[in-house]
């Protein structure tokens, strides 16, 4: 995977986890981090300053996924996740969401993860296990999902930061 196309998927699954954060009991920086670029604090326009800070706020984060999504170990966890080639589910909450945790400085974020119902994570786990048998991968202008060529309209609110469903991600069809 180009290492663009790499830092667009880790931007998408930042700005998604972005969405949930309100709902992560846990998390402390990302709230942290937003007052601070309100000026100390977000106050009364809370959802405005969630909409215009959130790129400076999560940036730190898209760094870290994106690092992780480009190191060949962490490719070989989610291999290893996916039954290494045996048919089956992929268990989001092995080693490789575990480790992403880990590496984003939030150790519970692993089982967040697991939590998720498809979304661009999802999708690149999908996509290095297709690579390993054989079969796509991910390619850009013809693969299987390619963060690329995902238009406004298509990433939603983890693309826009305003409206939309944060979960649409857009498909696009494998070449034969």
């Amino acid at each position: 995977m180009d290492p663009g196309d790499v830092f667009g998927v880790a931007w998408a699954v930042v700005c998604r986890w972005w969405e949930s954060a309100l709902w992560w009991e846990r998390e402390q920086v990302w709230p942290r981090r937003l007052h601070a670029v309100a000026g100390g604090d977000a106050g009364g326009d809370f959802e405005w300053w969630r909409v215009v800070g959130r790129d400076a706020v999560t940036f730190p984060e898209v760094v870290v996924v994106a690092d992780a999504l480009l190191d060949p170990g962490m490719a070989e966890r989610v291999w290893r996740d996916g039954g290494a080639g045996r048919p089956g589910m992929l268990r989001v909450d092995g080693a490789f969401c575990r480790e992403l945790g880990i590496r984003f400085g939030r150790t519970w974020l692993g089982p967040e993860i697991a939590l998720e119902d498809g979304g661009p994570l999802i999708a690149w786990m999908g996509a290095v296990i297709r690579r390993r048998r054989g079969s796509g991968g991910w390619r850009r202008g013809g693969g299987c999902l390619c963060a690329g060529r995902l238009g406004p309209s298509r990433v939603g609110a983890a693309g826009s930061g305003v409206g939309g469903d944060s979960a649409v991600v857009g498909r696009v069809p494998a070449s034969p």
